[in-house]
């Protein structure tokens, strides 16, 4: 959890609806429509709204990962 601090909270809430998008294209694209362009447009949709919070907490991960400490915040 510690790594979603360094985000913002713009991002994470994009994070969130596209959790939600990504439950409504199952429950809607496929379950009453049974519909896979439905689907489709909804999990490109979901995972565009992934990009910003990647591009903010990608950098983050590699300083854990390969120099083994936190970053200073900003």
């Amino acid at each position: 959890m510690k790594l979603l601090t360094y985000a913002s909270t713009d991002a994470i809430r994009l994070w969130l609806a596209s959790a939600v998008l990504i439950v409504l294209s199952f429950v809607v694209g496929l379950g009453v429509f049974g519909s896979t362009v439905a689907l489709s447009f909804g999990c490109s949709a979901a995972l565009m709204m992934w990009l910003p919070l990647v591009r903010q907490l990608a950098p983050v991960a590699y300083s854990v990962v390969v120099k083994g400490r936190w970053p200073a915040r900003q």
